[in-house]
């Protein structure tokens, strides 16, 4: 009996695939059952080889009646492990539906396709839409392209028509969102037009709902996907169009495991399939107005709001001169009254939850920190906790100071908790008129849901929040924003601070004034003069961000130069060093520098230690050969055993 021989794929941290015998010829792209360290493991067929000189072990059992991943898939995978220089195994696993991880899941079937017509319908759009639309309906083959819309000048509605025009045509259409939070609006308003065609993917379902969602996009049931990160390589049928919505979002970078920006990978996957990719943004990533300004992506511009109304304007408000209550400025405050008895919404806007970021001793230094992670503890009121956000572990809240005995202890600064019960507590405003907007009030199910049909069907009232209100949510009747602790994105000593800022500034300022409200938005900062502040007072982005680029440029940084970490963790801080230490002794590569060992901005977590050495170079090619090099160093050294190790590139945080 003839024996075929195929290199499989497993999710194990090592490099590589490893070499199984079938007696059966096997198809590329299958799951398979294999046994591996006494231990039963699915992994996936990569590749058919010749017969090994070493004994090899036999494949078990052969899963579905088809391939999980085709050979454009395949090829795809392997691009994303060679360019994050992750262990292929992984990385498949990475893309797997949970579901299919298991070794009882059901298997794979080809099921019957559901007809749907395509719908007719008519969306009125501005003249502004309208020629952005033409201009993106042109768009073929690998033919990237930007669309720079102002925050209200209505991309979803341009969204909405491309997607027909591919469906007209039999093809379907992945559209990427950042964050889950966007999801129930964006399906909700394309299942109203599209029906059952449409379907969401992304971690906040459970796995046998993401394995139903992955099905029937392979067998051609659902023909739009909406989803975040990790839908990147949803396997449509016959995918004509990829939509990368808030392009610039750094929720599309994966931190944890697989270091991988799925908007690049889209990028990718659109050269692979030659087919178009529209990043869309009002707040456009310096990575990508660098692919415009060198021409190899098309730029299409929506510079008028839906109502015709202008971007607000922002005004600064000095806080080192002003009377702060529940951390809000005298002229903040006087705004949220008048826009409450006048019936519109309010924001407030600051990036902390929780309801102080300290809780510490008032008669010595002794501020709460987590044993853990080496951060401050955060208190939360209604829990009566203090929570670290690293690790989440909780501890109860202290009688007196461990170090001086003072019973007097208390909450130092501001969060989203605190705030919210200043407003309900200090002003007229009912109890029920404050909406908290974090993740500690979505986090059960449906609560995002039910909270913004609230915020939407409110007469008046404030909403307090962190960065999940700047993504994409359109708030009807908000007439005032106030920002509040912006001062450290001005004094970071990270790269991508400024960028992050401006971004932050517009978007949440854009969320106001969409209707017939004229909008106001009040930046709370003790640098009312800082230069990069200045250059944001317009409300608008794009002027911002050229002089940034041209900054960059002047100073050799990304957009303009390429990088990557080297990261390691331990539970000593030395073991970091000396590994990191000896990775680099006597290595030179020409047109690569070397930066480190240096300590991680965020130095511990759950009780390790993270160090990194950054790597720049001027050529994506000398980065990645460099990393090649170093890689081998690493596999050479006993004390790499000591450690975790970890490449990531193009980080956005050191």
């Amino acid at each position: 009996m003839s024996k075929f021989f195929y290199n499989i794929s497993l999710p194990l941290a090592v490099q590589g695939t490893f070499t199984y015998s079938s007696d059966i010829r096997l198809e590329i792209g299958f799951r398979v059952l294999v046994d591996f360290s006494n231990r039963e493991r699915i992994g996936v067929v990569i590749k058919k080889v010749n017969k090994p000189a070493f004994k090899t072990l036999k494949i078990k059992k052969v899963f579905d009646d088809f391939e999980i991943f085709n050979t454009n898939e395949l090829a795809l995978l392997h691009w994303i492990s060679d360019y994050y220089h992750f262990p292929i195994g992984q990385v498949i696993d990475n893309f797997m539906p949970p579901y299919l991880r298991k070794a009882n899941a059901v298997e794979l079937q080809n099921n019957d396709l559901v007809s749907e017509a395509v719908p007719d319908f008519n969306l009125d759009l501005t003249s502004h839409q309208e020629k952005a639309f033409l201009a993106l309906k042109q768009l073929k083959g690998f033919d990237p392209c930007l669309l720079y819309g102002v925050t209200g000048s209505g991309k979803t509605e341009i969204y909405i028509k491309l997607i027909q025009e591919q469906l007209k045509s039999n093809q379907s259409v992945l559209m990427l969102i950042p964050e889950i939070s966007l999801a129930p609006q964006m399906v909700k308003r394309l299942k109203k037009i599209f029906g059952e065609l449409v379907a969401y993917y992304h971690s906040g379902i459970t796995n046998l709902n993401r394995w139903k969602v992955w099905r029937d996009a392979r067998n051609g049931n659902k023909k739009i996907i909406i989803g975040t990160r990790s839908s990147v390589l949803m396997p449509l049928k016959n995918l004509g169009l990829i939509i990368v919505d808030e392009e610039h979002d750094h929720s599309y970078k994966q931190v944890e495991g697989l270091s991988y920006s799925a908007r690049d990978v889209a990028i990718k996957r659109a050269s692979d399939l030659k087919i178009p990719i529209i990043l869309g943004s009002a707040t456009p990533s310096l990575s990508i107005l660098r692919q415009v300004e060198d021409k190899k992506f098309k730029k299409t511009e929506l510079l008028e709001r839906f109502n015709q109304s202008s971007p607000p304007k922002l005004t600064f408000v000095d806080i080192n001169a002003n009377n702060l209550k529940g951390g809000i400025s005298e002229i903040g405050q006087k705004a949220i009254l008048d826009d409450y008895a006048s019936q519109v919404l309010s924001m407030v806007f600051i990036n902390r939850r929780g309801f102080a970021p300290e809780y510490r001793c008032s008669e010595c230094d002794w501020v709460a920190r987590c044993n853990n992670c080496e951060t401050n503890m955060v208190f939360h009121h209604e829990k009566n906790r203090l929570i670290c956000h690293r690790c989440d572990s909780a501890y109860g809240i202290p009688e007196q100071c461990p170090d001086c005995g003072n019973s007097e202890l208390g909450g130092v600064g501001y969060a989203t908790e605190s705030i919210s019960k200043y407003l309900q507590d200090n002003t007229p405003i009912d109890r029920g008129e404050v909406y908290r907007f974090d993740s500690d009030t979505t986090k059960k199910k449906g609560a995002l849901t039910e909270l913004l049909k609230s915020i939407n069907d409110a007469h008046q009232g404030v909403i307090v929040g962190t960065q999940m209100l700047i993504k994409g949510h359109d708030f009807k009747k908000l007439k005032t924003v106030i920002v509040m602790n912006i001062d450290s994105g001005l004094t970071s000593i990270n790269p991508s601070a400024l960028e992050d800022l401006g971004q932050q500034l517009i978007q949440v300022s854009g969320r106001a004034g969409r209707l017939d409200t004229k909008a106001v938005v009040l930046v709370q900062t003790r640098y009312p003069d800082h230069p990069f502040l200045e250059k944001l007072k317009s409300g608008t982005y794009m002027p911002f961000a050229m002089d940034l680029l041209t900054e960059r440029k002047k100073q050799s940084q990304p957009p303009y130069a390429y990088q990557a970490l080297l990261k390691s963790s331990s539970t000593v801080i030395q073991k970091n060093i000396n590994f990191l230490e000896a990775i680099l002794k006597n290595f030179e590569l020409p047109g690569c520098n070397f930066y480190g060992p240096m300590p991680a901005s965020i130095f511990k977590v759950r009780g390790r230690y993270f160090h990194y050495v950054l790597l720049q170079a001027n050529k994506r090619t000398v980065l990645h050969s460099a990393l090649n090099q170093l890689e081998k160093r690493i596999g050479q050294l006993a004390k790499s055993s000591s450690v975790r190790w970890k490449v990531e590139i193009d980080p956005l945080n050191f």
